[in-house]
């Protein structure tokens, strides 16, 4: 490892120029305004701003980057691009990596324009980000401006500003505006590493321990990219996008999982060794496993969305969609959504997913794999799930806060199944706007006794039973605010009650009751989950 030395306006140069490269397991621009404030101060404090870590691969190796084209790069920046972005936008020059296009990279330029109040005498400088009281303080100057200007426009603001404060001596003020220049030679130290590109990727999560972490599908991709560069880009990124249109907004991890688990029936990356990882990724067998598996992520979220899923954030675990895949690649010709629901709803109601994922995972996997066709497959992974019965223990199941994801997602299952529409005026069906289904919708919750009604009742500690929520409009939910049950309710027909399975015996709707309507809710709720469940399991 050897250590050399630059000083900003030499690393901006050489990210502009590609001399420095980004790997593509780096993050995207990640840090607030606030963040590049502060970076600002230090350099014109002359405070240390942390090394660089670069990395100089094998002469024959040309790593995955974060652009599309091949084009020869020195240095790799392994530890450091927040940094070396920021100073790139201090100074208004994009850098090579940069992906967006123009007008994108001009709102970012607008985001991150630090500016500077050189005034009054007696006090340091103060920076700020670009609010807009700040703009319209002619005491302010932008800090960009005072980077990238000459001399005479240098002396043009030393006027300016003087004019606005004469008390303050022009020379004063020059000096303070010449030390903001002083930025650009402000050294920074750098560490450059000849190891591979895996070693390398160690050494970054070492030093990101407390910092913005890489995760490990940015490892991965990186991993695949170097077997087919681009890959990522040109590939893997489109579709994840596409299912993000469509509310499924997963890690890349989730996905490559997926593939590894359709295709070989492993759930790790780490159980390849290198010369296994090297054969599953090359270009032939990339090409000829992807296609499977994207078709079936394509066709299970068409199929969950005529249930009402429409958003991936209403499962607990997003591991839990990977045995479904698995299912919809093994048994293309034969798989049909709803026992594979059934067994994704018990494994997330009994929180198969919630700890131990890698060894459950591969539990799962391993019997769909085996299994001689998609039913008898799906019965056998099901057989292992512990039991559920949500009328069991006098109906504890929904008794439990509604907090608990796997409550959440069976409730709005079961609204969703029985055609629920919101309380509201619009009266819309709910995951609707009339009647087309709304794109990444997501449900609000609503207490049928609000919390601020039972604040001060003993019932109080059970006002987040899921006996006691119901999914409407959040502005619906907002409207209704904590108005007592029997004065809101007046509005809400029988029928309306009934399609998310609350009693429509209106003397339930007292305070002093309330613990014999959450008992009601629940009982009606666990006889629907049930029969909902036993739908989807008796079609295989």
């Amino acid at each position: 490892m050897a250590i050399s030395q630059y000083d900003v306006k030499g690393v901006i140069d050489r990210a502009v120029n590609n001399a420095f490269g980004m790997p593509e397991f780096q993050r995207g621009f990640m840090w607030t305004p606030t963040r590049v404030r502060d970076l600002v101060e230090s350099l014109y404090l002359d405070y240390p701003i942390g090394a660089l870590l670069l990395w100089y691969p094998e002469s024959d190796f040309t790593p995955p980057a974060k652009t599309d084209d091949s084009r020869k790069t020195e240095l790799w920046v392994v530890d450091g691009q927040q940094r070396t972005t920021a100073m790139c936008l201090l100074f208004g020059r994009k850098p090579y990596w940069w992906q967006g296009n123009e007008n994108q990279w001009n709102e970012t330029l607008n985001k991150y324009d630090i500016h500077v109040k050189p005034l009054p005498e007696s006090e340091e400088v103060k920076f700020e980000i670009p609010k807009r009281a700040v703009l319209r303080d002619p005491s302010y100057v932008s800090v960009r401006e005072i980077l990238r200007a000459d001399d005479d426009r240098i002396q043009d603001l030393t006027t300016r500003l003087h004019e606005h404060s004469p008390d303050i001596s022009e020379i004063n003020i020059l000096m303070k505006l010449q030390r903001v220049r002083e930025i650009g030679k402000r050294a920074i130290s750098a560490f450059v590493v000849d190891k591979d590109l895996e070693n390398t990727v160690e050494i970054f999560i070492r030093l990101n321990q407390n910092g913005v972490k890489v995760r490990e599908g940015d490892i991965y991709t990186a991993l695949i990219a170097s077997y087919n560069p681009n890959w990522r880009n040109q590939t893997l990124n489109p579709f994840m996008d596409e299912l993000e249109n469509y509310g499924f907004e997963l890690e890349p991890t989730i996905i490559l999982r997926s593939l590894i688990a359709a295709s070989t029936g492993r759930t790790r990356f780490k159980d390849f060794k290198d010369v296994d990882r090297r054969e599953f990724w090359s270009g032939d067998n990339l090409n000829n496993e992807w296609p499977k598996v994207e078709k079936a992520w394509r066709a299970i979220i068409n199929e969950l969305r005529n249930y009402g899923i429409l958003n991936s954030d209403l499962f607990p675990s997003k591991n839990a969609l990977i045995p479904l895949i698995v299912m919809a690649v093994r048994f293309e010709k034969d798989f049909h959504i709803e026992p594979a629901l059934a067994w994704l709803l018990r494994a997330t109601c009994t929180n198969r997913y919630s700890r131990t994922t890698d060894t459950r995972l591969a539990e799962d996997i391993r019997f769909i794999r085996e299994g001689s066709d998609f039913n008898s497959a799906v019965r056998d992974a099901i057989k292992h799930l512990d039991e559920l019965d949500f009328a069991a223990d006098d109906n504890e199941y929904f008794n439990k806060r509604y907090r608990d994801g796997s409550v959440q997602l069976i409730m709005y299952l079961l609204a969703y199944e029985n055609e629920a529409h919101d309380w509201g005026a619009s009266n819309e069906r709910i995951g609707f706007a009339g009647s087309a289904l709304l794109q990444k919708f997501n449900p609000d919750w609503h207490h049928i006794f609000p919390r601020a009604y039972l604040k001060s009742a003993p019932a109080f500690d059970e006002v987040d039973s899921a006996a006691n929520i119901v999914a409407i409009r959040k502005d619906t939910n907002l409207k209704i605010g904590s108005k007592a049950p029997m004065e809101y309710m007046e509005g809400i027909s029988d029928k309306l009650l009934q399609e998310q399975y609350v009693p429509t015996d209106r003397s339930l709707f007292s305070i002093d009751r309330y613990n014999e309507f959450i008992e009601r809710r629940a009982a009606n709720l666990a006889i629907a989950a049930n029969k909902f469940m036993d739908k989807l399991t008796d079609s295989g």
